[in-house]
């Protein structure tokens, strides 16, 4: 028999529970409303590209009460750095960014994805990843914002991600090997 902690909806330390909640470490200092949102967090974030799990590593998340940002992901050490404190929304869609930026630096599948969602957002084939005129024109922050996108199933407002590129986000999130494109209005997960 096995003993679950239960926070909300989201049961946290449960035997037999899946191995995405062992993906996500937590810096010593982390405060426990933080750990709850980003624990949450990464499930629906690991729901959305569960497809690719395998290629996943862990990631440490740290909390800065001073940090300027709302967020940055740290590729050489694997750690997403949160300026807190945040409105639950702000957190999470901050959470969300960085983990995509996660995934982007450590699944080589995601190399797969670029060229489709180059072409359904608008960008030439060979536009530098990235580097863009600004960062709301830079591909792999598009990505990221995409990504909140389609975990949170809300449209955000700070860059214009087209239904094709969330629609091709979303099918390759749940399907291994190179997406193809998908007419807009498909259906997707």
């Amino acid at each position: 028999m096995s003993v679950c902690i239960v926070a909300g909806l989201l049961a946290i330390g449960c035997g037999g529970a899946g191995k995405e909640a062992t993906k996500l470490r937590f810096a010593e200092n982390t405060p426990g409303d933080l750990r709850r949102l980003a624990t949450a967090t990464w499930s629906r974030f690991d729901a959305a590209f569960s497809a690719h799990r395998a290629c996943t590593p862990p990631v440490e998340l740290v909390g800065d009460w001073d940090f300027e940002n709302r967020g940055v992901y740290e590729p050489d050490t694997r750690k997403v750095i949160l300026g807190i404190p945040g409105t639950v929304a702000q957190l999470e869609s901050a959470l969300i960014h960085e983990f995509a930026h996660h995934l982007e630096f450590n699944c080589e599948a995601h190399l797969d994805l670029r060229p489709g969602f180059l072409d359904a957002q608008g960008f030439p084939e060979d536009a530098p990843w990235a580097h863009g005129t600004s960062w709301e024109a830079t591909p792999s922050e598009q990505w990221a914002e995409a990504a909140i996108e389609v975990v949170r199933r809300l449209y955000q407002r700070n860059v214009a991600i087209r239904l094709e590129a969330r629609e091709l986000i979303a099918a390759w999130g749940q399907a291994s090997g190179t997406p193809g494109r998908m007419a807009v209005g498909a259906q997707v997960p």
